[in-house]
């Protein structure tokens, strides 16, 4: 799942998620599976959860390693 991460209205980049998934009680889950977390990936998720969770914190973030 491809979500853009903007700043101030301007775009940053793009993180693209493993899975979303839809609970059956209609909760949302975002899941990450990460095998070697790399440097452009640390801060990537650092600027997914700044501007995503913030802005959605109704959906669940996962990482799986």
């Amino acid at each position: 799942v491809r979500i853009p991460l903007t700043a101030h209205g301007k775009p940053i980049c793009n993180y693209i998620i493993d899975f979303k998934i839809i609970h059956n009680d209609g909760e949302t889950e975002l899941v990450e599976v990460k095998g070697f977390p790399t440097e452009t990936w640390r801060l990537k998720w650092k600027l997914f959860e700044a501007i995503y969770e913030k802005e959605h914190p109704e959906i669940t973030l996962t990482i799986v390693r």
